[in-house]
């Protein structure tokens, strides 16, 4: 059996989001649900600035080991660690994080923001020279927006 090797990339280009039509007549004749409800995969990446001074309290959604058969944490974590997965120059720093998301592509609607898909993602750092299936703690570590983009998957 032949198995394909999966070629994840994480892309800086640009997350266009495209908003559904607002007239009446558009939505009874037009309206595609399967478009409406169409997702891709997003990341953005941060790097770690240290433990927040003031402290804040909640509930943790804590970050999935796959988001479909591809995109698994282990899958992600091998394309990190063998090859330059990024399309920019960039070379990991201790503490790097990096986020990976479902999202939908027609975020919004008459002008209105659409929900994120809540609990949709999955987290990664940078530590000891490698890329790990981690997370950091929202609400005492602090992290600072570095770059983001979208998920483009190839099978070899």
């Amino acid at each position: 059996m032949c198995l394909s090797k999966v070629n994840i990339k994480f892309c800086t280009c640009s997350i266009q989001e495209p908003a559904i039509h607002e007239s009446k007549r558009w939505k009874r004749k037009n309206f595609d649900l399967n478009e409406y409800l169409q997702t891709h995969f997003v990341w953005q990446l941060d790097k770690y600035g240290g433990l927040k001074e003031e402290m804040a309290m909640g509930r943790v959604v804590m970050p999935l080991q796959k988001l479909n058969e591809v995109l698994t944490a282990q899958n992600v974590v091998q394309a990190l660690n063998e090859n330059a997965a990024f399309d920019f120059e960039y070379t990991p720093m201790e503490g790097d994080y990096l986020t990976i998301c479902e999202a939908y592509i027609k975020k919004k609607i008459k002008n209105k923001q659409r929900p994120n898909l809540f609990g949709r993602y999955m987290t990664f750092i940078f530590k000891d020279q490698t890329w790990i299936n981690d997370s950091y703690d929202a609400f005492i570590d602090e992290l600072h927006f570095f770059n983001k983009g979208k998920i483009k998957l190839n099978n070899h």
